[in-house]
């Protein structure tokens, strides 16, 4: 078992953070008489989804419906369940990438473009989509 301040200098995720983590029931960190975290190999291995999906842009509530399949137990249900939700997730990524390849090329094309030009520009990629106004 590991304090919140070993996993923190594992994870390279500050405690602020696994507190929130924590606070949203993304990780269960066990708390013994002193009040002190004490984190297990399998909250470890949660932060870790956890940053992989933070870097995928998953928003708190997709982590913790994956973090919760994760605990659950095997069932045909279960099964159906996980493959909608990660063929939604999927499709949020291609959507993301899709973006992101948009802004990339209006990056490109910025410095060639009349000042006047450029606020219609990001007006399209608003327009376009692929912006999470929920965060």
């Amino acid at each position: 078992m590991l304090t919140i301040k070993q996993v923190s200098n594992l994870t390279n995720v500050p405690e602020s953070t696994l507190r929130y983590y924590e606070k949203h029931k993304l990780i269960q960190p066990l708390r013994k008489d002193n009040k002190y975290r004490y984190y297990s190999e399998a909250d470890i291995v949660d932060i870790k989804y956890i940053a992989v999906m933070k870097d995928a842009g998953f928003t708190i509530k997709e982590m913790k419906q994956i973090i919760d399949l994760r605990r659950s137990p095997i069932s045909n249900e279960c099964k159906t369940s996980t493959q909608d939700f990660f063929t939604h997730l999927q499709e949020k990524l291609d959507q993301s990438i899709r973006h992101l390849k948009s802004v990339r090329s209006i990056l490109k094309t910025l410095p060639t473009l009349p000042p006047d030009s450029v606020d219609a520009q990001i007006v399209t990629l608003f327009d376009q989509g692929g912006i999470n106004h929920e965060n």
